[in-house]
């Protein structure tokens, strides 16, 4: 009696579920955010069996083993590993593909620096291939390993120059206490052009909460310390983010960074980010911004900070391609390092393995 009481209490009318996954899916929230809006939106609500399964499966992939806590036959021996992989072509704009100078004079005081032509960057349309490799392994209840490793390459119709870019990150995602979390990460990035070579290395641990506010909005709020390696130098960072999910379907973020001071090297002091997702026409728009302050730079003796601010625009102009444009612009105390660049992209769907 009690396990049928229990059942029907999960039980629920199809078109109630689209509702709450319009709610709560396809915004961008992340999976906690996205579990957590879906528990709520069922409390005290009835599912039926597929939508029960939909949900079972998504808290089972996150170290929940009794999932809904109901037997669902589908999805009792799930496992504790799951991997994806995808592969999805690229076109975008990109200011500088050679990862050459600009194509100015350098200007200190009286003097005046030439740079030799062949080192000027190149900018233009590139076309590739990107992969993507998803990985993941529970290890005890709530607490599992992430893993992702992307790479793209990508090349000049117009030139020989290409981009290739590897990202790899691994994560220990492990639930604390009730609605907190404790994460620790390890990622590492590496875009190589025709001139330049770039690595950087971060390790953060990020402790993070989720609640109601007004029963009409789910937060996730983070708080993080971060250590950045580059090949020039090492930076401790301080980050606070709060990341928001809307009834009304819309999804909000916005990130501070802190940075402390690295001698003789530009490096971020501060920097703020937002992003609002939201629906179109019936389609997700996102937009996007932010502040990046730098400091602590020095060229031939003299100081030099920047600022930089970027937007971003992304829309799907069909139900596979994405269009995304954008603007960023930097302002130094030395003009050779001033830039405007404008962006502009398609992404594509990508194909699942």
């Amino acid at each position: 009696m009690i396990l049928k009481s229990m059942t029907l209490s999960l039980l629920i009318i199809i078109f109630y579920m689209n509702s709450v996954n319009a709610n709560c899916l396809g915004f961008g929230a992340g999976e906690r955010l996205e579990n957590f809006c879906l528990l709520n939106a069922i409390n005290g609500k009835t599912l039926d069996h597929d939508s029960a399964k939909i949900i079972d499966v998504r808290l089972r992939r996150v170290g929940r083993s009794t999932g809904l806590g109901i037997y669902i036959p589908q999805t009792k021996n799930m496992g504790n590993s799951f991997f994806s992989s995808s592969l999805k072509p690229l076109i975008r704009y990109e200011d500088n593909i050679n990862g050459g100078n600009p194509a100015k004079p350098l200007i200190i005081g009286n003097l005046s620096f030439q740079g030799d032509e062949k080192l000027h960057k190149t900018s233009g349309f590139v076309g590739g291939l990107s992969a993507n490799l998803n990985g993941r392994t529970i290890y005890a209840q709530r607490r599992y390993l992430d893993y992702n490793l992307s790479t793209s390459y990508a090349l000049s119709p117009a030139s020989s120059d290409r981009i290739a870019i590897t990202n790899l990150r691994a994560c220990s995602i492990n639930h604390i206490k009730k609605l907190w979390f404790l994460d620790a990460c390890f990622s590492q990035s590496q875009t190589n052009k025709q001139i330049s070579n770039n690595i950087s290395r971060g390790l953060e641990l990020t402790t993070s909460h989720i609640f109601t506010a007004t029963g009409q909005k789910y937060n996730h709020i983070k708080f993080g310390i971060n250590r950045l390696f580059t090949e020039d130098y090492e930076q401790n960072q301080l980050t606070l983010s709060i990341n928001s999910l809307y009834q009304n379907n819309i999804f909000t973020g916005l990130e501070m960074a802190l940075g402390e001071a690295v001698p003789n090297e530009l490096s971020t002091k501060a920097s703020l980010s937002g992003i609002v997702n939201l629906y179109l026409a019936g389609k997700p728009l996102s937009l996007s911004g932010s502040l990046r302050n730098e400091t602590g730079g020095l060229v031939y003796g003299l100081d030099h900070d920047a600022q930089t601010v970027s937007i971003n625009v992304s829309y799907p102009i069909r139900n596979n391609i994405t269009v995304n444009f954008g603007y960023s612009k930097t302002n130094s105390d030395i003009d050779y390092f001033d830039r405007a660049t404008p962006f502009f992209g398609l992404q594509f769907s990508a194909v699942q393995f």
